[in-house]
Protein backbone atom coordinates (compact mmCIF):
# COMPACT_ATOMS: atom_id res chain seq x y z
CA UNK A 1 0.00 0.00 0.00
CA UNK A 2 1.40 3.35 -0.76
CA UNK A 3 1.31 5.93 2.05
CA UNK A 4 0.63 8.84 -0.35
CA UNK A 5 -2.47 8.06 -2.45
CA UNK A 6 -3.76 10.85 -3.98
CA UNK A 7 -8.01 11.93 -3.24
CA UNK A 8 -10.38 13.21 -6.40
CA UNK A 9 -8.69 16.91 -5.77
CA UNK A 10 -5.07 15.49 -6.49
CA UNK A 11 -4.34 16.48 -3.51
CA UNK A 12 -2.92 14.18 -0.39
CA UNK A 13 -6.00 11.50 0.71
CA UNK A 14 -7.34 12.61 4.00
CA UNK A 15 -8.52 10.32 7.12
CA UNK A 16 -12.31 8.78 6.72
CA UNK A 17 -12.65 7.29 10.10
CA UNK A 18 -11.66 5.72 12.68
CA UNK A 19 -14.74 5.17 14.87
CA UNK A 20 -16.00 3.48 13.16
CA UNK A 21 -12.58 2.31 11.46
CA UNK A 22 -12.80 2.24 8.11
CA UNK A 23 -11.02 1.28 4.93
CA UNK A 24 -9.69 -1.67 2.88
CA UNK A 25 -6.70 -1.72 5.08
CA UNK A 26 -8.73 -0.43 7.96
CA UNK A 27 -6.43 2.10 8.46
CA UNK A 28 -9.16 4.40 8.46
CA UNK A 29 -8.18 5.95 5.24
CA UNK A 30 -9.70 5.12 1.37
CA UNK A 31 -6.51 3.56 0.60
CA UNK A 32 -6.78 0.72 -2.18
CA UNK A 33 -4.24 -1.49 -4.25
CA UNK A 34 -4.79 -3.82 -7.09
CA UNK A 35 -6.28 -6.73 -4.60
CA UNK A 36 -9.25 -4.23 -3.90
CA UNK A 37 -12.11 -5.88 -6.32
CA UNK A 38 -14.98 -3.64 -4.77
CA UNK A 39 -12.79 -0.69 -5.20
CA UNK A 40 -13.67 1.01 -1.54
CA UNK A 41 -12.47 4.56 -2.01
CA UNK A 42 -15.71 6.72 -1.42
CA UNK A 43 -15.66 8.29 1.83
CA UNK A 44 -19.11 8.31 2.48
CA UNK A 45 -21.03 9.85 5.12
CA UNK A 46 -24.48 7.19 5.12
CA UNK A 47 -27.77 7.84 6.10
CA UNK A 48 -30.75 5.85 7.00
CA UNK A 49 -31.99 5.89 3.71
CA UNK A 50 -28.87 4.79 1.83
CA UNK A 51 -27.96 2.44 4.51
CA UNK A 52 -31.62 0.45 4.02
CA UNK A 53 -31.00 0.42 0.06
CA UNK A 54 -27.67 -1.38 0.57
CA UNK A 55 -29.47 -4.45 2.81
CA UNK A 56 -32.38 -4.27 0.53
CA UNK A 57 -29.71 -4.99 -2.67
CA UNK A 58 -27.77 -7.19 -0.84
CA UNK A 59 -25.11 -5.53 0.90
CA UNK A 60 -25.79 -5.55 4.71
CA UNK A 61 -23.58 -2.51 6.55
CA UNK A 62 -26.06 -2.58 9.44
CA UNK A 63 -26.04 -6.18 11.14
CA UNK A 64 -22.47 -6.44 13.04
CA UNK A 65 -20.58 -9.21 12.01
CA UNK A 66 -18.67 -9.82 14.92
CA UNK A 67 -16.22 -12.67 12.97
CA UNK A 68 -15.16 -10.01 11.42
CA UNK A 69 -14.66 -7.54 13.63
CA UNK A 70 -17.81 -4.88 12.20
CA UNK A 71 -20.19 -3.85 14.45
CA UNK A 72 -22.42 -2.83 11.83
CA UNK A 73 -22.99 1.31 10.50
CA UNK A 74 -25.33 3.64 11.93
CA UNK A 75 -26.95 7.00 10.32
CA UNK A 76 -24.25 9.71 10.54
CA UNK A 77 -21.03 7.19 10.27
CA UNK A 78 -18.98 7.45 7.83
CA UNK A 79 -17.48 4.29 5.59
CA UNK A 80 -15.03 3.56 2.53
CA UNK A 81 -18.14 2.89 0.26
CA UNK A 82 -17.47 1.13 -3.00
CA UNK A 83 -17.37 3.35 -6.25
CA UNK A 84 -19.90 1.20 -7.73
CA UNK A 85 -22.51 0.36 -4.85
CA UNK A 86 -22.29 4.49 -4.06
CA UNK A 87 -22.97 5.13 -7.91
CA UNK A 88 -25.93 2.70 -7.90
CA UNK A 89 -27.54 4.24 -4.74
CA UNK A 90 -27.01 7.20 -6.09
CA UNK A 91 -28.87 6.30 -9.68
CA UNK A 92 -31.68 4.52 -7.65
CA UNK A 93 -32.29 8.14 -5.61
CA UNK A 94 -30.63 6.84 -2.69
CA UNK A 95 -27.36 9.07 -2.28
CA UNK A 96 -25.70 10.37 0.62
CA UNK A 97 -22.74 12.75 1.65
CA UNK A 98 -19.14 12.12 0.61
CA UNK A 99 -15.85 14.07 1.54
CA UNK A 100 -13.62 14.71 -1.72
CA UNK A 101 -10.87 15.36 0.35
CA UNK A 102 -10.87 11.39 1.63
CA UNK A 103 -12.43 9.66 -1.43
CA UNK A 104 -9.48 8.14 -3.06
CA UNK A 105 -8.86 9.25 -6.55
CA UNK A 106 -9.01 5.96 -7.64
CA UNK A 107 -13.14 6.12 -7.43
CA UNK A 108 -12.95 8.26 -10.95
CA UNK A 109 -10.93 5.09 -13.20
CA UNK A 110 -13.98 3.26 -12.16
CA UNK A 111 -16.16 2.55 -15.63
CA UNK A 112 -19.05 5.08 -15.24
CA UNK A 113 -22.29 3.21 -17.50
CA UNK A 114 -22.38 5.69 -20.93
CA UNK A 115 -26.01 5.65 -20.60
CA UNK A 116 -27.02 8.98 -18.95
CA UNK A 117 -29.56 10.48 -17.69
CA UNK A 118 -31.28 11.99 -20.79
CA UNK A 119 -31.14 8.41 -22.62
CA UNK A 120 -32.91 6.80 -19.23
CA UNK A 121 -35.90 9.36 -19.91
CA UNK A 122 -35.97 7.78 -23.69
CA UNK A 123 -35.75 4.72 -22.49
CA UNK A 124 -38.61 4.72 -19.89
CA UNK A 125 -40.81 7.04 -22.81
CA UNK A 126 -40.25 4.17 -25.25
CA UNK A 127 -41.61 1.63 -21.67
CA UNK A 128 -44.47 4.15 -21.21
CA UNK A 129 -45.35 4.35 -24.61
CA UNK A 130 -45.97 0.48 -24.25
CA UNK A 131 -47.79 0.63 -21.15
CA UNK A 132 -50.16 3.55 -22.18
CA UNK A 133 -50.68 1.69 -25.21
CA UNK A 134 -51.94 -1.52 -23.49
CA UNK A 135 -48.92 -3.66 -23.56
CA UNK A 136 -48.84 -3.78 -19.96
CA UNK A 137 -46.17 -7.19 -19.00
CA UNK A 138 -42.79 -6.08 -18.54
CA UNK A 139 -41.39 -9.91 -20.44
CA UNK A 140 -44.02 -8.91 -23.45
CA UNK A 141 -42.62 -4.97 -23.75
CA UNK A 142 -39.04 -6.27 -23.49
CA UNK A 143 -39.61 -8.97 -26.52
CA UNK A 144 -41.71 -6.44 -28.58
CA UNK A 145 -38.22 -3.98 -28.36
CA UNK A 146 -36.00 -6.80 -29.66
CA UNK A 147 -37.48 -7.19 -32.17
CA UNK A 148 -37.40 -3.85 -33.46
CA UNK A 149 -33.89 -3.44 -31.90
CA UNK A 150 -32.91 -6.61 -34.48
CA UNK A 151 -34.80 -5.01 -37.47
CA UNK A 152 -32.91 -1.42 -36.70
CA UNK A 153 -29.75 -3.98 -36.39
CA UNK A 154 -30.11 -5.76 -39.74
CA UNK A 155 -30.59 -2.42 -41.57
CA UNK A 156 -27.03 -1.31 -40.00
CA UNK A 157 -25.44 -4.10 -41.06
CA UNK A 158 -26.26 -3.89 -44.23
CA UNK A 159 -25.45 -0.27 -44.75
CA UNK A 160 -22.25 -1.06 -43.48
CA UNK A 161 -21.94 -3.49 -45.98
CA UNK A 162 -22.87 -1.55 -48.39
CA UNK A 163 -20.14 1.35 -47.57
CA UNK A 164 -17.48 -1.66 -47.88
CA UNK A 165 -18.91 -2.19 -51.31
CA UNK A 166 -18.78 1.20 -52.41
CA UNK A 167 -15.14 1.97 -50.96
CA UNK A 168 -13.89 -0.84 -52.61
CA UNK A 169 -15.58 -1.24 -55.41
CA UNK A 170 -16.28 -5.10 -54.88
CA UNK A 171 -19.72 -6.63 -54.69
CA UNK A 172 -21.36 -6.53 -51.21
CA UNK A 173 -20.29 -9.78 -49.84
CA UNK A 174 -23.14 -10.09 -47.04
CA UNK A 175 -26.57 -9.15 -48.30
CA UNK A 176 -29.34 -9.07 -45.79
CA UNK A 177 -32.47 -7.40 -47.69
CA UNK A 178 -32.74 -9.05 -51.25
CA UNK A 179 -32.60 -6.60 -54.19
CA UNK A 180 -35.27 -5.52 -56.61
CA UNK A 181 -38.88 -6.07 -55.91
CA UNK A 182 -40.97 -9.49 -54.43
CA UNK A 183 -42.94 -11.33 -56.19
CA UNK A 184 -45.67 -8.90 -56.07
CA UNK A 185 -43.38 -6.32 -57.24
CA UNK A 186 -43.21 -4.65 -53.67
CA UNK A 187 -39.76 -2.79 -53.11
CA UNK A 188 -37.30 -5.43 -50.61
CA UNK A 189 -36.61 -1.96 -49.48
CA UNK A 190 -39.06 -1.16 -47.30
CA UNK A 191 -38.65 -4.11 -45.13
CA UNK A 192 -35.07 -1.94 -43.78
CA UNK A 193 -35.49 0.64 -40.96
CA UNK A 194 -34.66 3.68 -41.97
CA UNK A 195 -37.41 3.04 -45.01
CA UNK A 196 -40.29 2.42 -43.17
CA UNK A 197 -39.76 4.39 -40.67
CA UNK A 198 -40.35 7.05 -42.38
CA UNK A 199 -44.10 5.96 -43.19
CA UNK A 200 -47.51 6.42 -42.05
CA UNK A 201 -48.61 4.67 -38.81
CA UNK A 202 -51.20 2.67 -41.01
CA UNK A 203 -48.32 1.58 -44.07
CA UNK A 204 -45.63 0.95 -41.21
CA UNK A 205 -48.65 -1.31 -39.14
CA UNK A 206 -49.22 -3.17 -42.32
CA UNK A 207 -45.44 -3.77 -43.81
CA UNK A 208 -44.42 -5.20 -39.85
CA UNK A 209 -46.99 -7.48 -39.96
CA UNK A 210 -47.68 -8.74 -43.44
CA UNK A 211 -43.73 -8.52 -44.72
CA UNK A 212 -41.26 -7.94 -41.62
CA UNK A 213 -41.83 -10.06 -39.60
CA UNK A 214 -42.56 -13.10 -42.07
CA UNK A 215 -38.74 -12.18 -43.41
CA UNK A 216 -37.25 -12.21 -40.08
CA UNK A 217 -38.87 -15.39 -39.61
CA UNK A 218 -37.71 -16.89 -42.82
CA UNK A 219 -34.31 -15.75 -41.87
CA UNK A 220 -33.34 -18.97 -39.94
CA UNK A 221 -31.93 -20.51 -42.86
CA UNK A 222 -29.05 -17.87 -43.01
CA UNK A 223 -27.46 -19.52 -39.87
CA UNK A 224 -27.70 -16.56 -37.86
CA UNK A 225 -28.88 -17.50 -33.71
CA UNK A 226 -31.07 -14.81 -33.03
CA UNK A 227 -32.61 -15.02 -36.63
CA UNK A 228 -33.17 -19.25 -35.43
CA UNK A 229 -34.69 -17.89 -32.95
CA UNK A 230 -37.62 -15.59 -34.39
CA UNK A 231 -39.11 -18.80 -35.89
CA UNK A 232 -41.98 -18.72 -33.33
CA UNK A 233 -41.79 -15.02 -32.37
CA UNK A 234 -45.21 -12.60 -32.35
CA UNK A 235 -45.89 -9.47 -33.34
CA UNK A 236 -48.09 -8.13 -30.56
CA UNK A 237 -48.15 -4.62 -30.89
CA UNK A 238 -52.09 -3.55 -31.43
CA UNK A 239 -52.27 -0.73 -33.43
CA UNK A 240 -50.15 1.55 -36.02
CA UNK A 241 -50.18 4.32 -33.61
CA UNK A 242 -48.62 2.95 -30.80
CA UNK A 243 -45.75 1.06 -33.56
CA UNK A 244 -45.16 4.62 -34.92
CA UNK A 245 -44.68 6.22 -31.41
CA UNK A 246 -41.67 3.11 -30.40
CA UNK A 247 -40.11 3.49 -33.38
CA UNK A 248 -39.99 7.40 -33.94
CA UNK A 249 -38.86 6.89 -29.85
CA UNK A 250 -36.29 4.19 -30.50
CA UNK A 251 -35.08 6.08 -33.21
CA UNK A 252 -33.50 8.80 -31.09
CA UNK A 253 -32.10 6.70 -29.25
CA UNK A 254 -28.22 6.92 -30.38
CA UNK A 255 -27.08 2.66 -31.04
CA UNK A 256 -23.85 2.75 -32.47
CA UNK A 257 -21.21 2.65 -29.84
CA UNK A 258 -21.51 -1.15 -28.21
CA UNK A 259 -20.90 0.23 -24.57
CA UNK A 260 -23.97 2.50 -24.71
CA UNK A 261 -26.13 -0.39 -26.94
CA UNK A 262 -24.79 -2.60 -24.04
CA UNK A 263 -26.29 -0.65 -20.70
CA UNK A 264 -29.18 0.36 -22.71
CA UNK A 265 -29.96 -2.89 -23.26
CA UNK A 266 -29.23 -4.04 -19.23
CA UNK A 267 -31.63 -0.63 -18.32
CA UNK A 268 -33.94 -2.47 -20.30
CA UNK A 269 -33.10 -5.67 -18.91
CA UNK A 270 -33.37 -4.39 -14.96
CA UNK A 271 -37.10 -3.75 -15.62
CA UNK A 272 -38.05 -7.25 -15.34
CA UNK A 273 -38.93 -7.22 -12.03
CA UNK A 274 -41.14 -10.29 -11.33
CA UNK A 275 -39.82 -14.06 -11.24
CA UNK A 276 -40.61 -16.26 -14.44
CA UNK A 277 -42.90 -19.80 -13.53
CA UNK A 278 -40.05 -21.52 -13.42
CA UNK A 279 -38.11 -20.31 -11.01
CA UNK A 280 -36.55 -17.60 -13.17
CA UNK A 281 -34.97 -14.32 -12.80
CA UNK A 282 -32.39 -12.41 -13.04
CA UNK A 283 -29.07 -12.83 -11.59
CA UNK A 284 -28.35 -9.46 -9.79
CA UNK A 285 -24.95 -7.84 -11.78
CA UNK A 286 -22.90 -7.00 -9.38
CA UNK A 287 -22.92 -11.06 -8.31
CA UNK A 288 -22.35 -12.08 -12.05
CA UNK A 289 -19.28 -9.80 -11.85
CA UNK A 290 -17.80 -11.60 -8.80
CA UNK A 291 -18.10 -14.94 -10.06
CA UNK A 292 -17.14 -14.07 -13.59
CA UNK A 293 -13.73 -12.68 -11.52
CA UNK A 294 -13.40 -15.63 -9.71
CA UNK A 295 -13.01 -18.01 -12.38
CA UNK A 296 -10.74 -15.19 -14.80
CA UNK A 297 -12.48 -16.26 -18.59
CA UNK A 298 -9.42 -16.95 -20.98
CA UNK A 299 -9.94 -16.45 -24.85
CA UNK A 300 -8.96 -20.32 -25.09
CA UNK A 301 -11.83 -21.28 -23.02
CA UNK A 302 -15.06 -22.35 -23.91
CA UNK A 303 -17.58 -20.83 -21.55
CA UNK A 304 -21.43 -22.14 -20.81
CA UNK A 305 -24.38 -21.72 -19.10
CA UNK A 306 -27.19 -24.55 -19.19
CA UNK A 307 -29.78 -22.32 -17.83
CA UNK A 308 -28.58 -19.42 -19.88
CA UNK A 309 -32.04 -17.05 -19.38
CA UNK A 310 -30.83 -13.26 -20.74
CA UNK A 311 -27.64 -14.48 -21.10
CA UNK A 312 -25.98 -12.04 -18.13
CA UNK A 313 -23.61 -14.35 -17.10
CA UNK A 314 -21.91 -14.95 -21.11
CA UNK A 315 -22.35 -11.26 -21.58
CA UNK A 316 -20.11 -10.85 -18.28
CA UNK A 317 -17.67 -13.17 -19.49
CA UNK A 318 -16.92 -11.37 -22.84
CA UNK A 319 -16.74 -7.59 -21.10
CA UNK A 320 -14.00 -9.68 -18.95
CA UNK A 321 -11.93 -10.45 -21.78
CA UNK A 322 -12.12 -7.37 -23.51
CA UNK A 323 -10.72 -5.61 -20.63
CA UNK A 324 -8.00 -8.76 -19.75
CA UNK A 325 -6.71 -9.62 -23.26
CA UNK A 326 -5.23 -6.79 -25.29
CA UNK A 327 -4.81 -9.35 -28.94
CA UNK A 328 -8.73 -10.45 -28.68
CA UNK A 329 -9.60 -8.59 -31.52
CA UNK A 330 -6.45 -8.38 -33.26
CA UNK A 331 -5.31 -12.04 -33.40
CA UNK A 332 -7.49 -13.07 -36.05
CA UNK A 333 -8.06 -16.99 -33.98
CA UNK A 334 -9.09 -15.31 -30.86
CA UNK A 335 -11.38 -12.98 -32.75
CA UNK A 336 -13.25 -15.37 -34.54
CA UNK A 337 -13.62 -17.69 -31.61
CA UNK A 338 -15.10 -15.24 -29.74
CA UNK A 339 -17.25 -14.25 -31.90
CA UNK A 340 -18.36 -18.21 -32.95
CA UNK A 341 -17.52 -20.24 -30.54
CA UNK A 342 -16.66 -19.42 -26.91
CA UNK A 343 -19.99 -18.76 -25.60
CA UNK A 344 -23.03 -21.26 -25.37
CA UNK A 345 -26.00 -20.96 -23.37
CA UNK A 346 -29.25 -23.15 -23.21
CA UNK A 347 -32.63 -22.65 -22.43
CA UNK A 348 -35.98 -24.14 -22.85
CA UNK A 349 -37.88 -20.82 -22.97
CA UNK A 350 -38.30 -19.34 -26.48
CA UNK A 351 -39.25 -15.77 -25.30
CA UNK A 352 -35.71 -15.51 -23.00
CA UNK A 353 -33.83 -17.40 -26.02
CA UNK A 354 -34.89 -14.38 -28.03
CA UNK A 355 -34.03 -12.43 -25.69
CA UNK A 356 -30.29 -13.90 -24.54
CA UNK A 357 -29.32 -13.43 -28.13
CA UNK A 358 -30.03 -10.59 -28.56
CA UNK A 359 -28.15 -8.85 -24.97
CA UNK A 360 -24.89 -10.55 -26.68
CA UNK A 361 -25.38 -9.60 -30.20
CA UNK A 362 -25.92 -5.76 -28.45
CA UNK A 363 -22.61 -6.34 -26.58
CA UNK A 364 -20.45 -7.22 -30.25
CA UNK A 365 -20.73 -10.65 -29.98
CA UNK A 366 -21.73 -11.66 -33.62
CA UNK A 367 -22.75 -15.43 -33.53
CA UNK A 368 -23.02 -16.97 -29.87
CA UNK A 369 -24.36 -20.36 -29.59
CA UNK A 370 -27.87 -19.40 -27.94
CA UNK A 371 -30.56 -22.93 -28.36
CA UNK A 372 -33.21 -24.23 -27.63
CA UNK A 373 -32.07 -27.03 -24.62
CA UNK A 374 -34.28 -28.75 -21.51
CA UNK A 375 -30.63 -29.42 -19.70
CA UNK A 376 -32.03 -31.70 -17.68
CA UNK A 377 -33.26 -33.74 -20.60
CA UNK A 378 -31.24 -36.38 -22.36
CA UNK A 379 -30.89 -33.44 -25.10
CA UNK A 380 -27.35 -32.23 -23.35
CA UNK A 381 -26.24 -35.68 -23.41
CA UNK A 382 -24.15 -35.00 -26.64
CA UNK A 383 -22.38 -31.93 -25.04
CA UNK A 384 -20.56 -34.44 -22.33
CA UNK A 385 -16.69 -33.14 -21.87
CA UNK A 386 -17.61 -30.09 -23.78
CA UNK A 387 -16.53 -27.25 -21.57
CA UNK A 388 -13.84 -25.58 -19.84
CA UNK A 389 -15.66 -23.30 -18.06
CA UNK A 390 -19.81 -23.02 -16.52
CA UNK A 391 -21.42 -20.00 -14.90
CA UNK A 392 -24.37 -20.33 -14.19
CA UNK A 393 -27.68 -20.01 -11.92
CA UNK A 394 -30.03 -22.65 -12.34
CA UNK A 395 -33.66 -22.56 -11.64
CA UNK A 396 -34.34 -24.56 -8.18
CA UNK A 397 -38.04 -24.51 -8.55
CA UNK A 398 -41.26 -25.38 -10.75
CA UNK A 399 -41.83 -29.12 -11.24
CA UNK A 400 -39.94 -31.88 -12.72
CA UNK A 401 -40.71 -34.16 -15.37
CA UNK A 402 -38.69 -37.69 -14.04
CA UNK A 403 -39.16 -39.22 -16.96
CA UNK A 404 -37.91 -36.66 -19.14
CA UNK A 405 -34.66 -36.07 -16.97
CA UNK A 406 -31.36 -37.65 -18.36
CA UNK A 407 -30.85 -41.64 -17.08
CA UNK A 408 -27.08 -40.33 -16.89
CA UNK A 409 -27.89 -37.68 -14.93
CA UNK A 410 -29.95 -40.18 -12.32
CA UNK A 411 -26.76 -42.54 -12.44
CA UNK A 412 -25.04 -39.80 -11.08
CA UNK A 413 -27.69 -38.67 -8.77
CA UNK A 414 -30.71 -40.28 -7.91
CA UNK A 415 -33.13 -37.25 -7.31
CA UNK A 416 -35.99 -34.77 -8.70
CA UNK A 417 -34.58 -32.19 -7.08
CA UNK A 418 -33.33 -29.85 -9.70
CA UNK A 419 -30.25 -27.82 -7.81
CA UNK A 420 -28.76 -31.72 -7.42
CA UNK A 421 -29.20 -32.80 -11.18
CA UNK A 422 -27.73 -29.43 -12.15
CA UNK A 423 -24.72 -29.82 -10.09
CA UNK A 424 -24.28 -33.68 -11.62
CA UNK A 425 -25.39 -31.43 -14.88
CA UNK A 426 -22.34 -29.09 -14.24
CA UNK A 427 -19.75 -31.90 -13.61
CA UNK A 428 -21.02 -34.14 -16.99
CA UNK A 429 -20.18 -31.35 -19.24
CA UNK A 430 -17.02 -30.24 -17.87
CA UNK A 431 -13.95 -31.18 -19.46
CA UNK A 432 -11.52 -32.91 -17.50
CA UNK A 433 -9.87 -29.57 -15.81
CA UNK A 434 -12.60 -27.38 -16.44
CA UNK A 435 -13.93 -25.06 -14.03
CA UNK A 436 -17.16 -23.98 -12.34
CA UNK A 437 -18.50 -21.15 -10.53
CA UNK A 438 -22.42 -21.44 -9.67
CA UNK A 439 -25.09 -20.42 -7.73
CA UNK A 440 -26.94 -22.76 -5.36
CA UNK A 441 -29.40 -22.98 -2.20
CA UNK A 442 -28.20 -23.22 1.03
CA UNK A 443 -29.58 -27.04 0.62
CA UNK A 444 -26.90 -28.44 -1.18
CA UNK A 445 -24.81 -27.95 1.64
CA UNK A 446 -26.68 -29.18 4.43
CA UNK A 447 -29.13 -31.37 2.90
CA UNK A 448 -28.61 -34.91 4.90
CA UNK A 449 -30.84 -37.28 1.95
CA UNK A 450 -28.49 -39.71 0.59
CA UNK A 451 -28.82 -37.51 -2.54
CA UNK A 452 -27.33 -34.96 -1.01
CA UNK A 453 -24.62 -36.46 0.54
CA UNK A 454 -23.67 -38.02 -2.36
CA UNK A 455 -22.96 -35.63 -4.39
CA UNK A 456 -21.20 -33.61 -1.43
CA UNK A 457 -18.94 -36.53 -1.29
CA UNK A 458 -18.26 -36.51 -5.23
CA UNK A 459 -17.65 -33.31 -5.24
CA UNK A 460 -15.08 -32.92 -2.62
CA UNK A 461 -13.51 -36.36 -3.33
CA UNK A 462 -13.24 -36.99 -6.38
CA UNK A 463 -13.08 -33.13 -7.90
CA UNK A 464 -11.65 -30.25 -6.28
CA UNK A 465 -14.02 -27.86 -4.08
CA UNK A 466 -12.18 -24.76 -4.23
CA UNK A 467 -14.32 -23.18 -2.03
CA UNK A 468 -18.05 -21.61 -1.05
CA UNK A 469 -18.97 -18.03 -0.80
CA UNK A 470 -22.02 -17.22 1.77
CA UNK A 471 -24.35 -14.24 0.20
CA UNK A 472 -26.00 -12.16 2.84
CA UNK A 473 -29.72 -12.78 3.46
CA UNK A 474 -31.46 -10.44 0.80
CA UNK A 475 -29.36 -10.48 -2.35
CA UNK A 476 -32.04 -12.35 -4.17
CA UNK A 477 -35.46 -10.86 -2.31
CA UNK A 478 -37.95 -11.36 -3.53
CA UNK A 479 -36.74 -14.60 -5.44
CA UNK A 480 -35.27 -17.42 -3.56
CA UNK A 481 -34.02 -18.06 -0.42
CA UNK A 482 -30.48 -18.79 -2.54
CA UNK A 483 -27.48 -17.48 -0.69
CA UNK A 484 -24.06 -19.38 -1.54
CA UNK A 485 -22.00 -19.87 -4.66
CA UNK A 486 -19.68 -22.83 -5.24
CA UNK A 487 -16.32 -22.67 -7.32
CA UNK A 488 -15.15 -26.46 -8.29
CA UNK A 489 -12.75 -27.70 -10.83
CA UNK A 490 -13.18 -31.00 -12.52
Amino acid sequence: MSSNQKNVLNDKLELCSLNPVTGWYRDGCCNTDENDKGTHTVCAKVNSDFLNWCKENGNDLVTPRPEFNFEGLKDGDCWCVCATWFKRAVDSGHPCKIFLKSTNIKTLETRESVLTGELRKKVDGIWDAFWSGGISNPLEVLEQITYLLFIRRLDELQTLEENKANRTGKPIERRIFPEGNDQEGRSWDDLRWSRFKQKSPAEMFSIMGERVFPFLQELGGEGSTYAGHMKDARFTIPTGALLSKVVDLLDTVPMQDRDTKGDIYEYMLGKLATAGTNGQFRTPRHIIQLMVEMTQPTSKDVICDPASGTAGFLVQAGEYLRKTEPTLFTDPDKRDHFNHGLFHGFDFDSTMLRIGSMNMLLHGVEDPNISYRDSLSDEVSDREDRYTLILANPPFAGSLDYEATSQKLQRIVKTKKTELLFLALFLQLLKPGGRAAVIVPDGVLFGSSKAHKELRRSLVEDHFLEGVVSLPSGVFRPYAGVSKIGRAHV
